[in-house]
Order: structure tokens, then sequence, then C-alpha cells
């Protein structure tokens, strides 16, 4: 069983909640661990391995992204958008504005 480290991009920590955050981490871990059929990768110009599941927060059903490095995974964006190619495009824009931070 894989064993990973999880940080949280700060602005999805100023939207969250605490117990928010912890579900969102409980439901990516899981998945990542038991190399659920769910992760997708997200196509990106950058050289990161990005992607991205669907995931229930509150009863409402949204996409989180997150990057992988070894055995960090950093969730670093989350969309109510469901299209996959639509969530894409949101999580590229963000990848490319975070980048020239």
């Amino acid at each position: 069983m894989k064993k990973y480290h999880f940080q949280v991009a700060p602005e999805l920590q100023e939207k969250l909640t605490a117990v928010e955050l912890e579900t969102l981490k409980k439901q990516v871990k899981e998945h990542l661990e038991h190399d659920f059929f769910r992760i997708k990768p997200i196509k990106t110009s950058l050289k990161i391995k990005c992607y991205e599941q669907k995931v229930h927060l509150a009863k409402q059903t949204y996409r989180v992204a997150f990057l992988v490095t070894a055995k960090e995974v950093e969730l670093c964006y989350l969309s109510s958008s469901l299209i996959k190619r639509v969530f894409d495009k949101e999580v590229q824009k963000y990848l490319r504005k975070r980048q020239k931070r």
C-alpha cells in the first residue's frame, strides 16, 4: 500500500473548512492508495503530473485537481464544473497563473 503526504494550496485552504479539507484528503488518499480508476490525468503544457477526480463535499459533487510528485500530493484546485473538458481548461489556466507567481 502506498503512503502519501498531503499538502493543500493556500487558495483551497481559504475556501474550505477544516472538516471539508479532511474529507477531501481522505477521498483522494483512498483512491490513490488503491489505484482507483476514477483518477484521470489532466494534460498540461507544464512538466507536472496533474490528476483529477470527482469528490463529494457537503452533499454536492465537485472535481478536484492535485499534483503528484514521488510521495507528495498537493490538492490545488476545486471546482463545481463537472464536465472534464471545461474543468481541464480551468486547471490549466490556474496552473499557468500559479507558475508566474
